[in-house]
């Protein structure tokens, strides 16, 4: 939310838009105090629709996960009530750290299956998998896929290749398969149903 950000929200607001934004934390601890003030201060300004406390931050391994839920904590009682909270981060942080979803109202989790070294003909498949496994973990807690893709270049990873025709296969597939799925607020459905 610094370095210019901190109008995010009111554009996104004038523009009928739900502004999702974000505190950006990594292994220093003064940019993330920054951070997370700038993230309480808009959220009372009304600036907030959902706060994000870090994104992968535990993949990157900048942060121990009780520094995270000592952030996430502080964010609970410091934000307004009606505003949900959350971190965004993947599907395997999340399953490595249950003690995260006492301290979220939503799971933003990020899929990537190059990285997992998925050919591309079995990334939708593994998404809905995984998507599957996140309803799961979480309960009652709703999942937000918060980021997912495919690189348009830089080489192979396991049987992952990236390239533009992968990109557009995944994105044109799974937006068929999200296409779908029940609208926001009335209730996740599982990806093999569809």
């Amino acid at each position: 939310v610094s370095s210019g950000l901190e109008v995010a929200g009111w554009i996104l607001h004038q523009l009928g838009k739900e502004a999702v934004i974000g505190a950006w934390l990594d292994d220093d601890e003064e940019a993330n105090r920054t951070e997370l003030e700038t993230l309480i201060r808009l959220a009372h300004e009304g600036e907030v629709d959902v706060a994000v406390v870090g994104s992968e931050v535990l993949l990157r391994g900048e942060l121990e996960p009780d520094a995270l839920l000592a952030l996430l904590r502080e964010a609970r009682e410091r934000l307004p009530a009606q505003v949900p909270l959350t971190t965004a981060d993947t599907r395997e942080s999340f399953l490595a750290h249950p003690e995260l979803l006492d301290a979220i109202d939503l799971v933003y989790v990020n899929y990537h299956p190059y990285w997992a070294g998925v050919a591309i003909e079995n990334a939708v498949p593994t998404l809905a998998a995984w998507h599957d496994e996140m309803l799961e973990y979480a309960g009652a807690t709703p999942v937000v896929v918060s980021e997912a893709g495919w690189p348009s270049a830089g080489g192979a990873n396991g049987d992952a290749e990236a390239h533009q025709k992968a990109q557009l296969a995944l994105a044109e597939e799974a937006l068929a398969v999200v296409q779908h799925l029940a609208p926001p607020g009335v209730g996740a459905r599982s990806l093999k149903e569809c």
